[in-house]
């Protein structure tokens, strides 16, 4: 009888596997486990969320089919937090079939509508918190009218949100970048360090610039680590500081995130 390995071998194999052409190259026949964070920290306290959710990635044609289960979500810290939640507990349990190129970009997602409905639908369910607010009721309706494009780069990020993309093939070595503020207009100025090794790179970005929120005028800093292995984000951590009036000593908010992907093996 022909030697068949057990799951956990088959798993450890499929990750040990060499990259062979495309940068893109997950494992096969295995789930990947992923759990995102997020803190943010302000004068006034502290909200934190956390979600959960499963990935399995075969080949389909050229590019890759992906099957995402959504996991558990948990959150706190005030009215924020409460839209988080609502929004991630209506999916929690869902499972999406996902269409990726090549290079990972999502080019459909089965029954799109229908998971889209369920997000929807999820944010404006009555909470325990206060009644959203007029903005808030406003930002749902314009969501149920989103494109199917909109839709589909939404929900993708699902899965895209590992997908390392180009960052799988930058050089070794020091290199000046200019990044987005993000959290509101302005560019920032800084350096990228890439170290290569033959499992994968690590990416280490600093950087810092102006942040303009209408007629305020402030700063904001960034600090990001970056693991990349077989073209997937296998661990992200990074941190922005924003001082909106620019002066303060202390940052008036702080955005720690991070992601952790790993192998599920039962």
């Amino acid at each position: 009888m022909a030697y068949a390995p057990a799951p956990a071998e088959r798993a450890l194999l499929a990750l040990a596997a060499p990259l062979l052409v495309a940068a893109f190259a997950p494992a096969e026949g295995v789930t990947y486990q992923l759990r995102l964070t997020e803190q943010r920290i302000t004068a006034r306290g502290q909200t934190e969320f956390v979600a959960e959710r499963r990935l399995q990635f075969t080949r389909e044609g050229d590019g890759y089919r992906a099957v995402v289960t959504i996991g558990p979500a948990r959150a706190a810290g005030g009215p924020l937090a409460g839209l988080f939640l609502r929004g991630a507990q209506g999916l929690v349990g869902r499972t999406l079939v996902m269409h990726l190129d090549a290079n990972g970009t999502v080019t459909a997602i089965d029954d799109l509508a229908d998971h889209w409905r369920t997000y929807c639908d999820a944010l404006a369910a009555p909470g325990t918190d206060a009644p959203l607010p007029a903005a808030v009721t406003a930002m749902i309706a314009g969501l149920r009218q989103a494109s199917e494009p909109q839709q589909l780069r939404t929900l993708g990020t699902l899965v895209t949100s590992v997908i390392a993309g180009a960052r799988e093939t930058a050089l070794d070595g020091d290199r000046p970048v200019r990044l987005p503020a993000r959290d509101g207009a302005g560019m920032l100025d800084g350096q990228e360090s890439v170290t290569r090794d033959p499992r994968g790179l690590t990416i280490l970005t600093s950087a810092t610039g102006p942040l303009a929120r209408g007629d305020a005028q402030g700063r904001v800093a960034l600090e990001r680590e970056e693991r990349i292995e077989r073209g997937l984000v296998v661990r992200t951590r990074e941190t922005r500081r924003l001082w909106p009036q620019g002066g303060d000593a202390e940052p008036s908010l702080t955005i720690i995130s991070g992601g952790e992907l790993s192998l599920a093996v039962k």
